[in-house]
């Protein structure tokens, strides 16, 4: 695959709000006043520090409010979108990313030679897209979604591979180019057309992984989709989304 072609991932512009007016400063200090009672639920040691420090406090209540619908970040992530995969039944791979009436695509050869021409049928459910807040390679991806820590523990990509099998992270193409008609659609989905590239772990026939890469690409109306090593040595830049299975719908 030639990665000079593909763009950088596209950092987030960061906007500010206006600021309170004296009306809703006002009807903020009176709430508080009405349900005081809630401040009984703190230890002595923070209410007496709370006194001691006003400004300080009222600060990090604001931050707080602040921070209310601000992304989680997980490791080397924060969270884009969660949504369910689409059922698939089995498949060839040559038969998916072609061109139609409504959806065209520049679609990398190796698809065809690096990953299983048979594609087997897989059941779908919770995923989780989450975009990377650093510079990372595919083995750093898979050891966050995994939640292991390559710096505390040695772990081979073979390993990481089975693991990410084994743990369902894995998806199939026709899934991958469902997710490509549902934003189409207009739907919230793992993909957005906004110039930065979601992976797609894909398993192979000998128990290894590859990962499948889209991207659309605006000057030429059309969406990109290219396959990688998982071994690769690029480190993808903030912006760049993984998909992954949903481990709080696991859980659960």
């Amino acid at each position: 695959m030639d990665t000079k072609s593909i763009p950088l991932a596209l950092e987030p512009v960061k906007t500010e709000g206006h600021m309170a007016t004296e009306k809703q400063t006002q009807k903020l200090i009176g709430i508080f006043l009405e349900h005081m009672h809630f401040f009984k639920e703190l230890a002595t040691e923070d209410a007496q520090w709370s006194i001691q420090n006003p400004k300080e406090a009222i600060e990090v209540i604001i931050t707080a409010i602040a921070d209310r619908t601000k992304e989680v970040t997980k490791g080397i992530f924060t969270s884009f979108s969660t949504f369910n995969l689409e059922a698939v039944s089995e498949h060839n791979t040559k038969d998916c990313f072609q061109n139609g009436e409504r959806i065209k695509y520049w679609r990398d050869s190796d698809l065809d030679t690096w990953t299983p021409p048979e594609r087997k049928a897989h059941q779908g459910g919770a995923y989780i897209a989450e975009s990377l807040t650093e510079r990372a390679d595919f083995r750093e991806m898979a050891a966050s979604v995994l939640g292991i820590d390559l710096e505390a523990e040695e772990v081979s990509n073979k390993v990481l591979q089975k693991q990410l099998i084994t743990a369902g992270h894995c998806v199939e193409m026709k899934q991958i180019e469902r997710e490509i008609e549902r934003v189409e659609a207009g739907e919230k989905t793992s993909l957005a057309k906004d110039g930065n590239i979601t992976f797609f772990f894909i398993e192979n026939y000998d128990g290894s992984v590859s990962v499948v890469l889209v991207y659309w690409r605006s000057n030429y109306s059309r969406w990109d989709v290219r396959v990688s090593r998982f071994g690769g040595d690029v480190r993808w830049g903030p912006g760049a989304r993984v998909v992954s299975r949903n481990s709080s719908e696991l859980s659960s």
